[in-house]
């Protein structure tokens, strides 16, 4: 009967591996050989309450022998999860690295990019200045020649005025 429970017992990795599992199984044959070897030596008749605790002293140390073989099974299984928890956790950190390698370096171009339009805009401003001075010049340029124009005509003017005074009261004379 515990043969028969322990059969039931394999895992899916023997059923994977024939190499694991026939390391797995050569512990249990040496304790099953040398479990018979020891009752063959028993020279005398044993009773069947002997018997009974023979059987179960093999039982036992089968069960002992598959224990331990569990045991590294699971110990192997537990390493090669701590193995892969492990590279999962490397690839984690190296996506969150890579991800703020992207991150900076997006940052260090938009700040170029700012920095360039900000330059450029600075440029505009100061070309707008610059014609915007020029026109203002012009302008009073312009305006200040029209006064000359206008102070020279008013001079005229007045002058024709004085010709005239000076004539009208040379003719009255």
């Amino acid at each position: 009967m515990l043969k028969h429970i322990l059969g039931a017992r394999k895992t899916s990795r023997e059923a994977y591996s024939v190499k694991e599992t026939s390391r797995a199984e050569r512990p249990s044959i040496y304790v099953k050989s040398a479990a018979q070897a020891a009752v063959l030596k028993q020279k005398r008749q044993t009773s069947s309450v002997e018997a009974d605790t023979t059987g179960a002293t093999i039982d036992v140390l089968f069960l002992r022998a598959i224990t331990l073989v569990d045991f590294v099974k699971i110990m192997f299984s537990s390493v090669l999860l701590l193995h892969y928890a492990w590279l999962a956790l490397e690839v984690m950190f190296r996506s969150w690295l890579n991800q703020e390698v992207a991150l900076r370096q997006f940052l260090e171009t938009k700040v170029k990019d700012l920095e360039v339009e900000l330059e450029t805009a600075r440029e505009y401003c100061d070309k707008n200045m610059q014609q915007a001075v020029l026109f203002e010049r012009e302008r009073f340029t312009q305006i200040q020649w029209d006064m000359e124009l206008v102070w020279k005509q008013c001079l005229e003017m007045e002058l024709k005025l004085k010709n005239d005074q000076v004539e009208k009261a040379h003719v009255e004379s």
